[in-house]
Order: structure tokens, then C-alpha cells, then sequence
């Protein structure tokens, strides 16, 4: 009996032991969620006027009636920027979810009151009834969603906040659907991380014949909700080269710059090695460099064109509109110069010419000169046979000199 009380209790305490480790685990578990979240500062239920919309717990912003600043505790808040609407569905059930603010783009919701440091903001958004598109930005910060009607989406934005102000920008992400918030939850955060963007060069070498242009693709991606313009510069240019960016300039990353290199016949032969530095327009003047190679050859070596490497020169429109006056005006020279038949010399040797082809009847050999001389014309194609002493008749005007001899070629006397 003694035994068998041992192993009884044996296994209570065991059951004990793991019992205390899950609860162990779930604390920690617990307490590292909430030191990543951070503690709540606001969250607001973004929707219409009716109380009965309101999620609770949750401070309410109705839309165009909650004009910057309404007061909640020690935060002042509200949309600085004119007409705001308001959308609601009865059937959703989720109070939060059944309503949403919106309105023009870059609209402006502020809040005041905040302790200086880092901030974490989910937005919630979605709707019932339509698609929304909705861009985040705050400062040199965005977040971006799209999201299908039916569905609903929570972005998170790190900031930090150096005064007790903070400005939200609200648009739309893709253009297209319009931008929309159902709520907006802040929290304190720990270390920021800085933000900023990656730069990728492409190709990384390329080779191109003393006088052409060498294309490159500078691409620019955003790291940790970079927003900010960018602009793109290059060094390391040797004698007879220039270069361009196209567009000059990158609104808001991520995009890519077409790189372009005009190289001269004064450029000398050789391999480069450029640097390409792209720089931020926010406060930590944010900028990244890459390395690229170009291979510059007098034409022997360089590999022939092909769909992937030609480059063809480039013409202004009124280079081009030069260069079709000038095609233009030769061929009307040229066709001048083929009309221009009215010597009869010229026109006897054509006619010798086609006499000598075989395709008239043959003629005697002329007797008085008169009749060396219609045997000319009917050589040249200007009468279809010799004339003779029968009385003249009416007949229809004689074709031209072109049509006798286009008929005569094509139709000849049988």
C-alpha cells in the first residue's frame, strides 16, 4: 500500500509541475506581446454620428462633425481637412467594422497631446459594400492597403514623434478605389527603426562602341515605410561623356530611373567604373550608393546588336522632318528628270531602241525621205502605221506621246 501511495503522489506532483510550466510559458508569452505592442495610448472608432455605432472602449470620430479639435482625457484630435464623409452598414456586427470615414485625398487627421517618442498606429480598414485603397503616411512615413469589399485589412506604421503632434495623411493608395478607416489604434513602441530604401543597378556591366549610348535600369525599393522624394546622381564620367536620369526625380519609392550614358567619338577606350548615389528629400538626408561598369570599345569587340543591347540614335522631331524633306526632294528631282523628253533626238533613239526589241512588224526601206521619216515616228510610237494616199477620214484625236508608246509596248501592231 505504502507503494502505491508513492507513485499516486509522484504523478500529482509531476501533473503539478507541468501545469506550472504551460502557465509559466503563457506569462512570458503574454508579457512579450505586450512589450512588442507597447501600452495603449488612444484607439479611435472612425464612423457616423449615432451612438449606437460606437465600439466601445473606443473614442468616436464622426466624420465631418468631428472637426480638429474635439477633446478626449489629455488628447486633442479631429480632421483638419473639410469634407469628410461618413459610411455605415447595419449588418455588419462588429461595431468597429461597420463604418468608416473618407473623403478628397491628403486628408488630414491630427492629433495633439502625445508624449514626445515612438508610436506604433494600426488602421483598420475595410468595407461591406466596395473595395478600399487606403495610404498611411505620416512625416517621411507610409503604409499602404487594398482591400476587396467584404474584407478588412490592419496596416501598422512606426513613427516617432518629436513634439506632441501628430499629423495622419490620409489618400488614396492605388488611385482608383477610394481611401477609408474604420479605426486607429496608437501605441507606444521601443526603438525605431530607421527607415530608409535599397538601390539596385541594372545590368551591373555593360559594353557599348565609342559614340552610342549605354542604358541602365536604377532601381529604388523603401525599407521600413521610407516615403520620401528621391533623387539620383552619377560620378566617375570620363571625357566626352554625359549622362541623364529619366525622370529626374522619384516622388514616392518605389520606381525606377532610366539611366542614360552618351558617350562621344572624343571619349577614350576603356572600362569605367561609375557610381550611381541616390538621395533622400527627409530629415536624415537618407542615401545609398551602387557601383556599376562600362566597357567603352572603338567597335572591334563590342557584341553586334540585337534586341537587348541596340540602342538607336536619338533624332529630335525636327531632325526627322529634315531628313524627309530631303528624301522627298530627291525623288521629285529625280522624277523631273524622267519626264523630260521633248528633244525629238532623244525620241528617235527610243524608238531605234524598240525597232531593234523585235516587237513591230518590220518596214521596207524608205524610198523618198518623207517616208524615212514617218517610219520614225511609227519607230517611236507616235503613228500606229504608215500613212497612204487614201482620202482622209475623221477620226478620233491622236493619244498622247506616253499613251501611243505604253500602247505600242504593251499592244503592238500584229
Amino acid at each position: 500500500m505504502s507503494e502505491r501511495h508513492w507513485l499516486v503522489e509522484f504523478f500529482r506532483w509531476d501533473a503539478k509541475a507541468v501545469l506550472a510550466v504551460v502557465l509559466g510559458l503563457a506569462v512570458l508569452i503574454g508579457l512579450a506581446l505586450a512589450a512588442a505592442e507597447g501600452n495603449l495610448v488612444a484607439n479611435f472608432d472612425f464612423g457616423g454620428a449615432s451612438l449606437a455605432d460606437k465600439a466601445p472602449n473606443m473614442i468616436q470620430v464622426k466624420g465631418s462633425l468631428s472637426v480638429y479639435p474635439q477633446v478626449s482625457g489629455n488628447l486633442k484630435f479631429g480632421w483638419a481637412t473639410a469634407g469628410i464623409s461618413e459610411f455605415s452598414n447595419k449588418s455588419v456586427s462588429d461595431l468597429m467594422k461597420r463604418d468608416y470615414n473618407s473623403g478628397a485625398d491628403n486628408a488630414e487627421f491630427r492629433i495633439t497631446g502625445l508624449d514626445k517618442g515612438a508610436y506604433q498606429l494600426k488602421a483598420t480598414v475595410g468595407s461591406p459594400d466596395g473595395s478600399l485603397s487606403t495610404r498611411m503616411r505620416v512625416g517621411d512615413l507610409a503604409t499602404t492597403v487594398t482591400v476587396a469589399a467584404g474584407s478588412w485589412q490592419v496596416m501598422n506604421l512606426t513613427i516617432s514623434s518629436e513634439t506632441d503632434d501628430l499629423n495622419i495623411l490620409f489618400s488614396s493608395a492605388n488611385g482608383t478605389d477610394p481611401w477609408g478607416i474604420c479605426g486607429l489604434a496608437i501605441y507606444q513602441a521601443g526603438n525605431l527603426p530607421q527607415a530608409s530604401f535599397a538601390v539596385t543597378v541594372s545590368p551591373a556591366q555593360q559594353a557599348v562602341a565609342v559614340g552610342n549610348t549605354a542604358v541602365f535600369s536604377v532601381g529604388v525599393t523603401p525599407v521600413n515605410s521610407y516615403a520620401s522624394k528621391v533623387t539620383a546622381q552619377i560620378a566617375g564620367l570620363a571625357t566626352g561623356m554625359t549622362a541623364e536620369f529619366v525622370p529626374a526625380e522619384l516622388t514616392v519609392p518605389p520606381g525606377v530611373m532610366e539611366l542614360r550614358i552618351y558617350t562621344t567619338k572624343a571619349t577614350p577606350v576603356g572600362t569605367y567604373a561609375l557610381l550611381v548615389t541616390v538621395k533622400g528629400n527627409d530629415a536624415a538626408a537618407t542615401q545609398q550608393t551602387v557601383s556599376l561598369s562600362l566597357d567603352i570599345a572603338s567597335g572591334a569587340g563590342v557584341p553586334p546588336p540585337s534586341e537587348s543591347n541596340l540602342i538607336l540614335p536619338t533624332r529630335t522631331p525636327g531632325e526627322t522632318k529634315q531628313d524627309f524633306n530631303k528624301v522627298d526632294a530627291f525623288v521629285t528631282e529625280q522624277q523631273a528628270k524622267a519626264l523630260q523628253h521633248n528633244n525629238f533626238l532623244d525620241m528617235a533613239a527610243i524608238g531605234d531602241a524598240l525597232a531593234n526589241v523585235g516587237i513591230f512588224e518590220a518596214l521596207p526601206a524608205p524610198k523618198t525621205t518623207t517616208e524615212a521619216i514617218l517610219q520614225k515616228l511609227v519607230g517611236a510610237g507616235i503613228i500606229s502605221s504608215t500613212t497612204d494616199n487614201a482620202p482622209q477620214v475623221s477620226a478620233a484625236p491622236a493619244p498622247g506621246f506616253w499613251r501611243s508608246l505604253w500602247q505600242s509596248v504593251f499592244k503592238p501592231a500584229s
